[in-house]
């Protein structure tokens, strides 16, 4: 569907036109980026080229933390113009709208604000689609208190929204990740999904042969009551050697398909390292602490006007509660606490 009405289409053509010059690719790489200028058509004239523009951006949508149609339009020397910020202010809200029917957008769980992770959110959306093109094994890390294991509540929110999504969640308790051995990970996986744990292989050779065989009998246990799941493994970066095996085994037989089953691996808070040897390849989500980019996000998601001048009232009132600095320990919490207190505001 269309995003864009064609008056619409004309306004914002006659705006480009007044400001892209005579090499409109070099214009676009600036404006944008030089990835998405290159991936532009090359047209024989400055408003055919335009026209693939704005086909370009709009084919992207509104979904993502700044879709390009918007990062366009918002251009100082687009914005200017009273009929370009009245199109911004649309677009603004159709995202907010997509953006509350859209399981994969929530941004309050449990009362509490979900800020940022697009990429956490983009891959479980593939995950959930089970989408061909996207890697089976996801890696997040990030500083203490930047919302790793906030993640589990995410989940749950998914579980209860997406039909036919299984994920199987199992965490270290915080600070003992060395006393877990292999046969307790798997056992508790099983276990969580009722499966005959009387089945479970016992050591007869080594403790990597071992952890092996373990990884097989996990992800046969999974299949063998999902047509698909999503398993999470959260804080074992300091798990002993033979845990470490087995969570390798169980990424390579995934990443790999090597049992032919229908599963995805999302692991929380370890040293990709670990992972070096795998064959295929895994995805790593690197968090960084919130940003005013992440609040601002969230205020489009949440705010019943997102007009940009709304959107930023709402970032500046939060920004003005903090009394620390993103250095700080409780920064994360902090920010939280202040958006939820304006969000109740509005």
């Amino acid at each position: 569907m269309s995003l864009l009405s064609s008056t619409q289409h004309s306004v914002i053509y006659l705006r480009l036109q007044e400001q892209i010059g005579d090499q409109p690719l070099n214009t676009i790489g600036a404006w944008l980026g030089l990835a998405v200028r290159d991936k532009q058509t090359v047209m024989p004239t400055i408003g055919e080229q335009l026209r693939e523009l704005i086909r370009f951006c709009e084919d992207d949508g509104l979904h993502g933390p700044q879709p390009l149609l918007l990062q366009l339009l918002i251009r100082p020397e687009l914005l200017i113009h009273k009929e370009i910020a009245l199109i911004v202010d649309e677009l603004q809200w159709k995202k907010a709208t997509l953006a509350q029917n859209d399981p994969f957008g929530e941004c309050l769980l449990m009362r509490k604000p979900f800020i940022n992770r697009s990429s956490f959110r983009e891959v479980l959306k593939d995950f959930v689609a089970r989408n061909p093109m996207r890697e089976r094994l996801l890696v997040v890390n990030g500083p203490p208190r930047t919302g790793k294991s906030y993640s589990q509540l995410y989940i749950s929110h998914l579980k209860a929204a997406c039909e036919g999504f299984a994920p199987v969640w199992f965490s270290a308790v915080r600070g003992q990740a060395e006393s877990y051995t292999p046969d307790e990970v798997a056992r508790s996986i099983v276990g969580k999904v009722g499966g005959d744990i009387r089945q479970m292989p016992v050591q007869r050779g080594t403790e990597n042969r071992w952890a092996q065989e373990l990884s097989t009998w996990v992800i046969n246990q999974l299949s063998q009551r999902y047509t698909s799941f999503c398993l999470l493994l959260d804080g074992f970066r300091a798990a002993p050697p033979a845990t470490h095996a087995l969570i390798f085994f169980l990424a390579e037989a995934l990443t790999s398909n090597l049992h032919h089953a229908d599963g995805r691996l999302v692991i929380i808070d370890y040293d990709p390292e670990t992972l070096a040897e795998l064959v295929h390849g895994f995805e790593e989500e690197r968090l960084d602490s919130i940003q005013k980019e992440d609040v601002k996000e969230f205020f489009v998601r949440v705010h019943p006007a997102p007009t940009p001048e709304n959107v930023d009232a709402a970032v500046a009132k939060v920004f003005a509660k903090l009394t620390v600095t993103p250095a700080d320990e409780e920064w994360q919490s902090a920010v939280s606490k202040a958006v939820m207190e304006v969000t109740r505001e509005l």
